[in-house]
């Protein structure tokens, strides 16, 4: 697991991974398209998605880009 998983991990209540075999559960959808996150957030509450939001903003500040998808998986 990488630093910022390992950040993300100890201030969300949800569960952040980088782990080969999730990764590769999402980065193909029905397009022909596919590209590979380097982490995985799946948040617990709405205070998660602000504390990573805040987080890739303050990130976004240093890069020059970051890419976020955000979705809604309901079970």
């Amino acid at each position: 697991m990488n630093k910022v998983a390992k950040y993300l991990n100890e201030h969300l209540s949800g569960e952040v991974t980088s782990q080969d075999f999730a990764l590769s559960q999402v980065e193909v959808d029905n397009g022909l398209l596919a590209r590979r996150p380097e982490m995985i957030v799946r948040a617990a509450n709405m205070n998660d998605i602000r504390k990573v939001m805040r987080f890739l903003l303050s990130i976004g500040r240093e890069r020059s880009c970051f890419t976020c998808i955000c979705s809604w998986l309901w079970q």
